[in-house]
């Protein structure tokens, strides 16, 4: 009982070593009370809180997570999850392979945790897709719900598979995932998205080099007329956030605004360093609208501050 008033009490302390302090004293627990609940709800809520005010520490849970008792992992990953930030999501899609115990409660508490196009970070994002290739039918089809919650079509070739599998829960899933990407509904049947995926691809193939000219050009309409384009095609949302990047930063107002709204529909982590950057700027409304994208995009409440979103964001 005392450990669970400090426990609490942890979790309402806002100082920079508050988290080691509360990982410490959960890791003298015995691993066989963390399967009852009145000892998890209480360490769940305090980490969240925790990590709530100071996201920026979940990089101090990835380096000692080799180090927590059997057992508090599952806790942590649904505490960081509550927490539905860009960098504390990532943290627990990082977490795929380290414990294959602790695996399946991450997919599944991803799906519950997704649901917007935060900008997950690729390296992180990539661990989930090629969890999608797994042969186990559970963990594909907790991948597929993942995937589907996060929008996130760079596993579509695995997805599109998933269609086909003899388990009945995992070819929905995968349908609900390529319902989710696309953002409409192709049926059941692979043959219909694969001919989707294939019509994406092409225009991919026949557009992408004029659209790039198109952002190098001197007349405004051309440039937001290709910026749109580029972020009507979720499929590739992380090449056409890293084409579009660069003119959030335009002098061009309606260049500028149209790529802010354009990579906030995207969701890619390629947007981030340049928002941040264009918190610099002196015009109070461009920098406003920086901020405003970063929070969609990162899930973080922060001042319009370069340095505290390159701190937190770990630019």
């Amino acid at each position: 009982d005392a450990r669970r008033v400090l426990i609490h009490l942890l979790g309402d302390v806002d100082h920079r070593t508050a988290l080691n302090e509360l990982r410490r004293v959960t890791g003298e627990i015995e691993p066989i009370h963390f399967g009852r609940d009145y000892i998890n709800a209480p360490i769940e809520e305090a980490f969240a809180a925790l990590l709530t005010r100071r996201p920026e520490q979940v990089r101090e849970l990835r380096q000692r997570w080799s180090d927590l008792p059997e057992g508090l992992a599952a806790v942590l990953i649904r505490a960081a999850a509550r927490v539905r930030t860009s960098t504390t999501l990532g943290f627990v899609i990082d977490m795929l392979g380290k414990d294959a115990l602790v695996d399946l409660e991450i997919l599944r508490t991803l799906a519950r945790a997704g649901g917007s196009r935060l900008a997950i970070d690729e390296h992180a994002l990539e661990r989930l897709r090629r969890t999608a290739s797994s042969t186990d039918d559970e963990l594909k089809r907790a991948t597929f719900d993942a995937l589907g919650a996060f929008a996130d079509g760079e596993a579509i070739d695995a997805i599109i598979d998933g269609l086909g599998s003899n388990d009945a829960l995992a070819a929905r899933a995968a349908h609900g995932a390529l319902k989710a990407i696309s953002g409409a509904d192709r049926g059941p049947a692979a043959d219909a998205w694969t001919v989707w995926r294939d019509e994406e691809l092409s225009w991919r193939e026949e557009r992408s080099e004029l659209l790039a000219l198109q952002l190098e050009s001197e007349d405004v309409g051309t440039v937001v007329a290709a910026i749109r384009e580029l972020a009507s095609h979720t499929l590739f949302r992380s090449e056409g956030s890293a084409a579009i990047a660069d003119q959030v930063n335009a002098a061009d107002e309606d260049v500028s605004r149209a790529a802010c709204e354009a990579l906030v529909a995207l969701g890619s982590s390629c947007a981030l360093a340049p928002l941040v950057a264009e918190l610099t700027d002196e015009n109070e409304q461009r920098c406003a609208r920086a901020r405003a994208a970063l929070v969609k995009l990162t899930g973080l409440e922060l001042e319009a501050d370069a340095r505290l979103w390159s701190d937190a964001l770990g630019l």
